[in-house]
């Protein structure tokens, strides 16, 4: 009954209304539930995801019924395994106007560490999420969090590094977010610049340096702090062993830094303060191994 709800791809209108029910209608646990276990309708949805498609609301039905399975972490490798997927997910998001609702699904299922794995490596992925956030609305910075997430892997830190333009799109992100943060001391808009450090942090530390291990337990201190009160404090890494490598979790204990110098916080701006002129004081310079593996 599920598919048949979704109609024939063949039938425009038939296929677009369905959809949006089907959307309204996995809000609904019972319905998700059913979704997951009807054969044939996880990957009707996926077709329905085509970067072809002149009906951009059909796309964000479609996407949102995903939204709404991928809210049930049991659900995400089943639907990240569906053939065709992460990549039509990857395309839409390419060429629909708002791609909040794609990164949402892939900021979901990016939680799983083998299917973050496994969007790295879909073209255009990691390019993507990082366009969003020069253009990003959304109160809950799915694209942030996707990214967030997906640095917790070290090579694909490393995929995020090399991609062109990255340190700007994620230092100008975290100054919009310090801003909105400013205007309304939101908790949750807090959170948005707290995930874009932890983002930083697990992108750009520094393996050769033994002594952030040694130094342990202050500087998990230090990383707390910075990550609880300031989004603009920096480290400094310097010297001929300096590196942009990522920490491995075997060198590394979980949650622990690698500082080859003492924590420096950047004051935080002033209320009212012009925020264009903040600045982060050294990008290249935040090393801390995932707290998330």
């Amino acid at each position: 009954m599920l598919l048949a709800l979704l109609g024939t791809l063949g039938d425009a209108v038939l296929t677009a209304w369905s959809t949006e029910l089907l959307w309204k209608l996995t809000e609904e646990a019972d319905v998700q539930k059913a979704v997951m276990e009807a054969p044939g309708v996880l990957q009707r949805l996926v077709d329905i995801l085509d970067a072809n498609e002149d009906n951009r609301d059909l796309l964000d039905s479609a996407t949102s019924v995903l939204k709404n399975l991928t809210a049930v972490p049991a659900n995400r490798k089943t639907i990240a395994a569906v053939p065709g997927c992460l990549e039509r997910l990857v395309s839409v998001m390419e060429v629909v106007w708002a791609p909040q609702v794609q990164a949402s699904v892939l900021a979901d299922l990016a939680d799983d560490m083998a299917v973050g794995r496994a969007i790295a490596s879909v073209p255009g992925a990691l390019a993507g999420l990082l366009e969003i956030l020069d253009v990003e609305i959304h109160e809950d910075a799915y694209a942030a969090r996707a990214l967030k997430s997906l640095a917790a892997d070290s090579e694909t830190a490393r995929a995020i590094k090399a991609q062109p333009g990255s340190l700007q799109k994620l230092e100008n992100f975290c100054r919009i977010q310090w801003s909105k943060y400013q205007e309304n001391r939101s908790g949750s808009t807090k959170q948005l610049w707290a995930d874009l450090q932890y983002c930083l942090w697990l992108r750009l530390p520094d393996p050769s340096n033994q002594t952030g291990v040694a130094a342990g337990a202050e500087a998990r201190k230090s990383t707390s702090r910075l990550a609880a009160e300031a989004p603009f404090g920096a480290t400094t890494v310097s010297g001929a062993n300096a590196s942009n490598e990522p920490c491995s979790a075997g060198r590394t204990p979980a949650g622990a830094a690698c500082f080859t110098h003492p924590v420096r916080r950047t004051p935080e701006p002033a209320p009212g303060a012009d925020v264009s002129k903040v600045r982060v004081t050294s990008l290249h310079s935040w090393s801390r191994a995932s707290p998330f593996q």
